[in-house]
């Protein structure tokens, strides 16, 4: 049985109109040093990301465009889509409460 790893990338999705008013999504990934690199799909790719989430992509299905002024990441095949899911209730209810103090009228 043979170790595969596999990468777990950051993407950042933002959502473009063209002039025409047709929307497409536009993808970044973040590398390890925070910078962004253009992040492109293969046609063959039918699970797109549609909102900021983590892919999971074997190495093999990979390739770094460097022939552009700047250089792009081309993915072949998504393995798994993670969407984080934030719960920051707590915290809302804590910014907007009242205060417990008394002395603080406002």
């Amino acid at each position: 049985m043979t170790n595969v790893k596999v990468l777990e990338i950051p993407v950042i999705v933002r959502e473009l109109e063209t002039k025409d008013g047709k929307k497409f999504n536009v993808y970044k990934a973040v590398q390890n040093n925070g910078k962004l690199i253009d992040l492109k799909f293969r046609r063959e790719v039918k699970n797109l990301p549609d909102r900021n989430c983590i892919i999971k992509v074997l190495p093999e299905n990979l390739n770094i465009d460097k022939t552009r002024q700047y250089p792009a990441l081309w993915c072949k095949k998504i393995e798994e889509i993670i969407t984080p899911t934030y719960d920051t209730t707590d915290e809302i209810v804590a910014m907007f409460s009242k205060p417990s103090n008394p002395d603080l009228d406002f």
